[in-house]
């Protein structure tokens, strides 16, 4: 039927399992779809990529996304300007 599909000029093809797709299709794979990066909690995994790529602008993704409060005092001094001392205050009420 696909061979039907394209002599007739539609563009088509199969639909495939997430491993075949994932794991055993040489295209994505080629095209660097699936990164593999490191995560704070659950070490090596693989991810999503972005299924395009820009001369000038290209994607990387060198990490796992943030575990929940992991960068909570970074943004209260670097992003926000609380003190170190206004920030334990905020740990010892309980707030963070």
């Amino acid at each position: 039927m696909e061979s039907v599909l394209r002599d007739a000029g539609v563009p088509v093809a199969a639909v495939m399992k997430p491993e075949e797709r994932i794991d055993l299709d040489a295209s994505t794979g080629a095209f660097g779809l699936w990164p593999t990066v490191g995560h704070a909690e659950m070490g090596e995994v693989r991810v999503d990529g972005q299924p395009v790529h820009f001369s000038a602008t290209d994607w990387h993704i060198d990490r796992g996304g943030p575990c929940l409060g992991e960068h909570t005092e970074q943004v209260l001094t670097n992003l926000l300007g609380y003190t170190a001392d206004e920030v334990a205050s905020l740990h010892e009420e309980g707030v963070v």
